[in-house]
C-alpha cells in the first residue's frame, strides 16, 4: 500500500515521494535470502527503497533472549509461527531480537526448561525448529522464523552478562551508568570478536536483519563531548 507524501528539503522545496507502509503481505513469501527491495538511509532521517519510496516501520520488542532463560517468553503456550502470523496480521512488520554479551561469546544449548527456578523456557511440539539449538543459531532461527511472515529484525544487545546476582534490574547493561557498550570484563575487543561471530555465522546477512543496536539504553553516554563516553568518536 502505497500514498503520495510531499516532504520539504531543506532548501525549502518540495518533492513527492510514495509512502509505503511495508506491511507483512508486502513481505511475505519472499524467501530468507531474498529481499523485496534494497533499503537505503540517504542521510535525511528517512528510510527509503531504490525507487525512492518512503520505508515506515511498525514494530516491536519480544524480550526473552537477553536475559536468564534465553529464549523468547511465551514459546512453552504458542509457536512461534501463531505470534509472527499475529504480528504480521496486526500490520507489525520489525521486531527488536534482544540478546547478550555472555551468551554470544559461549554459545551454550538452548534449554527446555532452566533447572535453576523451573521455568519452561519453549514447547518443542509447538516450536520443533528450536529444538537442539544453541543460543547463536536460536537467534537465527527466529529471525529467520520472522522473515517468513515478512518482518524485519532490528538486532539488539541488551547486556553484557546475562544475568547479574544481587542487583538491580536497571544494573544489568553499562549503558544505564557508564554510558558505555563494553567495561573492565568484557573489553571492546570481546565485545567486537562478538559482533564478528554473529556476522560469520550469518545472522547478519539475513535480508531481513536490516539494523543493529549496539548498546541498550546508554544513559550515561554523550554525543560530541569529547572523551570516553563520546559514542560520535567511538
Amino acid at each position: 500500500m502505497s500514498m503520495k507524501s510531499q516532504l520539504k528539503a531543506a532548501d525549502g522545496s518540495s518533492h513527492a515521494y510514495h509512502q509505503t507502509t511495508t506491511n507483512a503481505s508486502v513481505l511475505r513469501g519472499r524467501g530468507l535470502k531474498e529481499a523485496p527491495f534494497e533499503l537505503f538511509a540517504p542521510g535525511d532521517g528517512t528510510l527509503r527503497t531504490s525507487a525512492g519510496d518512503l520505508v515506515v516501520i511498525k514494530g516491536f520488542n519480544w524480550f526473552g533472549t537477553e536475559g536468564q532463560h534465553a529464549m523468547l517468553y511465551g514459546l512453552e503456550e504458542r509457536s512461534l509461527d501463531e505470534y509472527f502470523a499475529f504480528a504480521a496480521s496486526n500490520g507489525f512488520n520489525a521486531m527488536r531480537l534482544l540478546f547478550n554479551q555472555e551468551n554470544v561469546e559461549r554459545d551454550p544449548p538452548t534449554p527446555m526448561n532452566d533447572p535453576r527456578d523451573g521455568k519452561i523456557t519453549f514447547d518443542w511440539r509447538k516450536s520443533p525448529e528450536l529444538r537442539g539449538t544453541t543460543y547463536i543459531k536460536m537467534l537465527q532461527v527466529v529471525s529467520s522464523k520472522a522473515a517468513e511472515h515478512g518482518i524485519l529484525i532490528l538486532l539488539a544487545c541488551h547486556r553484557l552478562r546475562m544475568q547479574y546476582p544481587g542487583q538491580s534490574l536497571h544494573a544489568e547493561w553499562p549503558g544505564d551508568w557508564d554510558g558505555l557498550w563494553f567495561d573492565n570484563y568484557w573489553t571492546e575487543n570481546r565485545i567486537i570478536g562478538n559482533w564478528q561471530k554473529l556476522a560469520e555465522r550469518g545472522l547478519c546477512a539475513a535480508w531481513n536483519v536490516v539494523a543493529v543496536d549496539l548498546m541498550n539504553e546508554p544513559h550515561g553516554a554523550g554525543w560530541g563531548r569529547g572523551g570516553r563516553k563520546d559514542w560520535r568518536l567511538g
